[in-house]
């Protein structure tokens, strides 16, 4: 398993690109590879929302991950104001990136089967 903090340059606002950073989580199992992308309260450039499908590419090529085996995960902290919250998200795959995110809302029991229990 890997966990570490992943940067990347997010979309910006017209005056460059924004420094962006998330908590990520690699779990490998015998069929898959499972992501948790877990959005930081420090974080002040673009969300893991906003730009889903363009960590979930960098996190592929730079660990070298299967594209075709990947489980991607959102995953937002408890907040003063929002509850706990992992999202599966899926996409095509077309040989050099992801596009066209789809969100589902996962629960706690379904996360621990996903990473057998280890989070």
């Amino acid at each position: 398993m890997i966990d570490t903090a992943f940067s990347w340059k997010g979309f910006g606002n017209g005056f460059g690109a924004w420094e962006s950073k998330c908590r990520l989580r690699i779990y490998d199992t015998a069929t898959e590879t499972v992501v948790i992308a877990t959005e930081l309260p420090d974080n002040t450039g673009t969300s893991i929302t906003n730009a889903a499908q363009y960590i979930a590419t960098l996190v592929v090529m730079h660990y070298g991950l299967d594209p075709h085996s990947l489980v991607w995960i959102e995953h937002y902290p408890p907040t003063d104001d929002f509850e706990e919250s992992f999202d599966q998200v899926t996409f095509p795959w077309d040989g050099k990136r992801f596009h066209a995110p789809q969100w589902r809302r996962l629960q706690q029991d379904d996360i621990a089967r996903l990473t057998g229990g280890r989070i």
